[in-house]
């Protein structure tokens, strides 16, 4: 068995190492150590020295919330759906981000298109007006979630019914 290489005080990335402490279940060597931002952290001398671990978890924190916003964020992510279920489904995909506009309001309700609503309801949603066209332009427009849900595989004649039997009420 090599012999233990002391690294108190020495500084990995954001951690300075301040002792050892007991070692894992596996044997490993560990050490308590104090990040930059002052929290403490148990780390494994080999996570150290081959520069797995750099902070206590600030940095990934950081490094996700700090991210650089790309513009047209949900409309790449609506863009990337539709070209997943295009592939899965077999139909045409000949779409572009320019073809992803976002209304203010939701064609068919009038109501607000929310991003990022947590019910989803008002959340932007691609509709296809012809489902067999595929994701093609002129045939795919934002709408509300609750909107494309509803006509989400619904026949002109099944809402027609819908209709009928509500207007009844």
């Amino acid at each position: 068995m090599g012999s233990l290489i002391n690294l108190k005080g020495r500084r990995f990335f954001r951690l300075t190492v301040l002792k050892r402490v007991s070692n894992d279940r596996h044997g490993q060597t560990r050490w308590k150590c104090k990040c930059i931002c002052g929290n403490y952290t148990i780390v494994n001398s080999s996570a150290l020295r081959e520069e797995n671990t750099r902070s206590c978890g600030c940095l990934r924190i950081e490094l996700v919330y700090n991210r650089p916003k790309l513009p047209n964020q949900l409309e790449r992510r609506i863009l990337a759906q539709a070209r997943m279920r295009a592939k899965r489904d077999g139909v045409p995909f000949t779409i572009t981000l320019k073809d992803i506009v976002i209304p203010k309001r939701c064609p068919v309700f009038g109501t607000l298109i929310k991003k990022g609503d947590k019910s989803r309801e008002n959340s932007p949603s691609l509709d296809r007006k012809q489902n067999n066209l595929g994701y093609v332009p002129g045939n795919v427009f934002i709408i509300s979630c609750r909107a494309n849900r509803i006509k989400n595989d619904s026949t002109p004649e099944e809402l027609r019914a819908v209709l009928s039997y509500v207007g009844r009420i």
